[in-house]
């Protein structure tokens, strides 16, 4: 409560809605962050051309839909 006070003084639901924007918008930045680094590391340490380690395409059976699957927002 102090930080959402902090924020937006007064207004729980604006400063609500400015963290979790802010959040988002860093989490976004960190993923590509962490996307690149995983990208160099392969370059370095498997090969630049990812094709030589032979991937092969697997078919998961049964998997539920994106839509069907939920995550709570707090979690114990």
């Amino acid at each position: 409560m102090a930080l959402l006070e902090a924020i937006e003084p007064g207004n729980f639901g604006g400063a609500n809605t400015k963290l979790m924007k802010e959040v988002t918008e860093v989490s976004r930045l960190f993923i590509r962050f962490c996307d690149g680094c995983l990208l160099h590391m392969s370059d370095n340490y498997l090969s630049d051309d990812r094709l030589i380690l032979d991937p092969e395409e697997v078919e998961l059976p049964n998997t539920p839909s994106r839509d069907d699957v939920a995550v709570p927002f707090f979690t114990e």
